[in-house]
């Protein structure tokens, strides 16, 4: 494949607008433009994610889980109507995004009004990001901008109320030492339902929520009958309320004040009041995770002492996360939310024959601007 085919290949991503009148037919419309996509990662994918469980049943349990949970939820004082009316329509068949191995991402928010993260799956498994799309939803009182690796339905980006949403696997102890519970552990193995990550962005993406409305939100979810089911960490930003971060397990939160200037870094180890998990399994990712959060943090404070002003610009949040140890050959795409304008700049990972590696698609730094 030549770059121009590439190019073009890039631009294929663009899934356009969706309209629909309804919040349920918007999700059917938006998973029937993935099914076309999806069945080859899924494929693939089933021959190698026995680090999360054992079996097709074990991952069929859990999408049941995820929609108990997600009905459930859209019952209670909590509120997940956006989400559950969304996946009502897309969700026939859904399955929580697959992991073959423990990988991470790195982020940074911006209060000056930027959200960006690299995005890392296994590539071979997502054919090195061919069936990334990004996509503008419109439904009457709702529309959203996102970007969805390789069509997992759990999409990062722009939301209806100007929130810009970006999120990062987490890996937390439980409470008083135990070990907290994973994809497929007690929310499916009990039949009591859980939440997925996905639902959750899917409701701050679509619905009403400010930056704090969306963490009161957030607050109320462990405390639910049907609470998360999985540890996962956000960093949310909207112009004009400023910028945080949220850690989760099933059983507890962690919460950020709001920050209304400089910067937040977020990888995949715990930093705020949550403690990680002590298994053999995620060790060197924490220990990278680490790593990669310290590369971002040394960059911003050379900008700091070099005399810049702390508002970084596009330009610079791009260059932080296409830094030496930030990516890596796991990284999908790097994805920068500019709320304000409603745009979202992506670098997808290139496919040209000969030029598969990270630091090929760094140098050609090819970046495509959707805006909606």
């Amino acid at each position: 494949m030549d770059q121009v085919a590439e190019q073009e290949g890039m631009l294929q991503r663009d899934l356009g607008l969706l309209e629909a009148s309804q919040l349920e037919f918007l999700g059917a419309e938006y998973f029937r433009r993935l099914e076309q996509r999806w069945q080859e990662p899924v494929k693939r994918t089933g021959e190698y994610f026995a680090w999360t469980a054992e079996g097709s049943q074990a991952w069929d349990a859990l999408a049941t889980a995820a929609r108990q949970g997600v009905a459930e939820l859209s019952r209670s004082e909590v509120g997940m109507e956006s989400a559950a009316r969304f996946l009502a329509g897309a969700a026939k068949d859904w399955r929580q995004a697959r992991e073959a191995k423990p990988v991470g991402c790195t982020g940074v928010a911006c209060a000056s009004g930027l959200l960006g993260q690299t995005e890392e799956v296994d590539v071979y498994i997502y054919d090195y990001g061919r069936r990334d799309i990004v996509a503008r939803l419109q439904a009457p009182g709702s529309s959203a901008l996102v970007y969805d690796p390789a069509c997992t339905l759990c999409p990062i980006g722009i939301g209806t109320s100007g929130l810009a949403v970006s999120r990062f696997t987490l890996y937390p102890r439980g409470l008083a030492g135990r070990p907290a519970a994973s994809r497929c552990g007690r929310w499916s193995g009990s039949g009591v339902g859980g939440l997925p990550l996905a639902a959750i962005l899917w409701e701050l993406l679509l619905g009403p929520r400010n930056l704090p409305e969306a963490i009161e939100f957030l607050k109320g979810l462990v405390s639910q009958s049907a609470p998360p089911l999985a540890g996962a960490a956000m960093m949310l930003m909207q112009p004009g309320y400023g910028v945080a971060m949220v850690e989760w397990s099933s059983e507890e939160i962690s919460v950020s004040p709001i920050a209304m200037e400089g910067v937040l870094v977020h990888a995949n180890h715990c930093i705020l009041d949550l403690r990680d998990a002590e298994n053999p399994k995620i060790a060197r990712l924490l220990e990278d995770s680490r790593r990669r959060q310290a590369v971002v943090e040394g960059l911003y404070a050379e900008e700091l002492l070099a005399g810049k002003p702390p508002i970084l610009g596009l330009n610079q949040l791009q260059s932080f996360l296409s830094a030496t140890g930030v990516q890596n050959d796991d990284v999908l795409a790097t994805v920068i939310s500019c709320p304000a304008s409603r745009a979202l700049y992506v670098r997808f990972r290139l496919q040209v024959t000969g030029m598969e590696r990270v630091e090929d698609t760094i140098s050609c730094d090819f970046w495509q601007c959707f805006e909606g």
